[in-house]
């Protein structure tokens, strides 16, 4: 299960001022930076993202990470749905989503929702995360990431400046309300109820809807 609350970024913000904040009695490791692109998959007739679904493949260096997003629910900028993800042997080349080497786990619930369909790329994300671990009482309960980047969808841009805060480890709820509050309070953002997948759709119908 994935929990994380996002937030639309809505000032000036730089990543010292994440390294700076009070969370007390939480406290922030030092950051990584780390640049994903992912690439959004789905059938001709949108199959998956209809079902309330996701599915993508996410490129970090030299390591391609398959995921499956179940339909979840968000309110006040916090989502939370069913997540499963394994990593792949290899990097797809362009255009090769060879579904039947999939892990068992993902590759059976695809077929279920896709049947015989054939998958192909909806649109990219690519995005420069700087992620803070954040940890209380020596154990990590969450990650902290600031996004900058882009969602492209077959010739539109829109651009990605997001914070957002999600569960790991033995990490609540009560974890992720307390951090929000002091994020809110210190940084300018504003709750974001959209997903990065949920915008990248609605820039694809855009685009299609000027063809």
């Amino acid at each position: 299960m994935e929990i994380e609350v996002k937030y639309a970024i809505t000032g000036p913000l730089e990543s010292k001022q994440i390294t700076a904040l009070n969370l007390e009695p939480y406290s922030l490791r030092s950051p990584e930076t780390r640049v994903q692109y992912d690439t959004i998959l789905d059938t001709p007739e949108i199959a998956i993202r209809r079902s309330g679904h996701g599915l993508r493949i996410r490129r970090i260096e030299d390591r391609a990470i398959l995921t499956l997003k179940g339909a979840g629910q968000a309110a006040d900028g916090v989502h939370e749905r069913e997540e499963l993800e394994e990593e792949l042997p290899q990097i797809p080349a362009d255009g090769s989503y060879a579904i039947d080497q999939w892990p068992e786990a993902i590759r059976a619930r695809v077929r279920d929702l896709i049947s015989d369909d054939k998958l192909s790329p909806l649109f990219n994300i690519k995005v420069q995360r700087t992620a803070w671990a954040v940890e209380r009482d020596g154990q990590v309960l969450g990650e902290l990431a600031l996004d900058r980047g882009i969602i492209m969808a077959n010739g539109l841009t829109e651009p990605i400046n997001e914070v957002e805060v999600e569960l790991k480890g033995s990490g609540a709820r009560s974890d992720l309300e307390f951090i929000g509050q002091h994020l809110l309070a210190q940084l300018p953002l504003k709750p974001e109820g959209h997903t990065k997948a949920q915008r990248g759709l609605a820039l694809l119908m855009r685009s299609r809807a000027r063809s």
